[in-house]
């Protein structure tokens, strides 16, 4: 006859949740990567509505619509706008929500960092909240 034991069924269980929590944090960060990537390929190609369907529900009430989004990405956000190149960051929780750092590099070869904030909308999809830029200090690239 075997013996079964509690404390070991509790053991497992806890160890199997907990390699589930990083599976499921892992595809949201792959998700939210994929948004920003699929953002700036929407920058590059000028396809207004595409880059504006990533924005999140209050970004969308403070622009208006689509094109005053691009006119404002155009003039404040060159650098995603028209990258060189960019590399995704670490993953980071903001009091804000979860963030992702991305790493850019301009059309003039100077570094910059990005913080894009993200919110889950009323279908549990992630929407991008906010994104702040700035330039990192050193030489160009």
């Amino acid at each position: 006859m075997t013996r079964f034991s509690f404390t070991g069924l509790s053991l497992v269980l806890s160890l199997v949740s907990g390699l589930i929590w990083p599976v499921s944090a892992f595809a949201d960060t792959s998700e939210r990567q994929t948004i920003i990537h699929e953002q700036i390929q929407a920058f590059q190609a000028d396809d207004t509505r595409q880059a504006w369907s990533y924005a999140a529900p209050a970004i969308q009430v403070r622009f208006g619509d689509a094109d005053q989004f691009m006119s404002m990405v155009r003039s404040q956000y060159q650098p995603l706008y028209r990258p060189r190149a960019y590399t995704m960051g670490e993953t980071v929780e903001t009091p804000r929500g979860p963030g992702q750092i991305v790493h850019v590099i301009d059309d003039q070869g100077r570094p910059w960092q990005a913080l894009y904030l993200f919110t889950a909308d009323n279908k549990d999809e992630w929407k991008i909240s906010g994104c702040y830029l700035h330039l990192l200090p050193g030489e160009d690239i």
